[in-house]
């Protein structure tokens, strides 16, 4: 974490930039929900969906990309050389969402705020099953894109425009048709998302009742991370014995 953080700051323009970003971004989705929707919860849901939205593009890019990263920049191979723990390497990326997160946090709460949004903190507990989910989806992702090279790049992008229909990260999962609304609820962050916003927005749930979607959170918080760690076990086993850590 401490890593990614330095290299971060090690580059103050691309850091100004990242920050001016989210705050654009901010003022953006704010500002659309107040000219095209009456009332405060459309606001609410684009500004929650951008916290969402940093989360998961943090697990997915700089998880999920990472080993590509280290590929592109020819360090794979001095990388699998080392005595280090690999995989604590990779999940130790993720640590800098908690670096980004708060400040997107921070920012929209100040923006919902200015429009008169009351906003309920403890949906920020919520978050913390939802990481654990993200980083054994990031892991997953690391070890396919370790596995599949170039074509991990297209995986992450799929999966990213996927999980932001299907987990309606910036629009009420009703507004989704019903055969796409069914297969959100077979996606597990769609709870953690749902339970997320209807805590921090003070709304009711759409998919469960708040306690059945924290219960399903709590449980796939430990399975996916599970899972995620089998899936880049497997794929790094067989790099290594095929050896194509140097293939693009």
């Amino acid at each position: 974490m401490r890593k990614e953080i330095r290299v971060t700051m090690r580059y103050p323009v691309n850091f100004a930039c990242s920050l001016a970003m989210i705050f654009v971004f901010a003022a953006l989705f704010g500002s659309v929900g107040a000219m095209f929707f009456s009332g405060g919860q459309m606001i609410g849901l684009s500004l929650s969906g951008l916290i969402i939205m940093e989360a998961f593009s943090d697990s997915l890019w700089g998880v999920g990309f990472s080993l590509s990263a280290e590929r592109y920049q020819g360090t794979l191979e001095s990388f699998y050389l080392t005595p280090a723990n690999r995989f604590a390497s990779i999940v130790a990326r993720f640590g800098i969402t908690f670096f980004w997160t708060p400040i997107t946090i921070l920012l929209c709460l100040l923006f919902m705020r200015a429009y008169g949004i009351s906003y309920d903190l403890s949906a920020l507990l919520i978050l913390l099953p939802l990481f654990s989910m993200l980083l054994g989806l990031g892991c997953a992702l690391a070890g396919l894109c370790l596995l599949y090279r170039q074509t991990g790049q297209l995986l992450i992008n799929v999966t990213q425009f996927s999980l932001m229909i299907l987990c309606a990260f910036f629009f009420p999962f009703s507004s989704l048709p019903q055969p796409l609304l069914w297969l959100s609820r077979a996606v597990p962050f769609s709870y953690g998302i749902d339970a997320f916003r209807a805590t921090l927005l003070s709304t009711p749930t759409e998919l469960l009742g708040i306690r059945a979607e924290i219960a399903i959170l709590l449980i796939f918080g430990i399975i996916v991370p599970v899972a995620g760690y089998c899936v880049y076990k497997i794929a790094e086993r067989r790099v290594l014995e095929e050896g194509g850590l140097r293939i693009y």
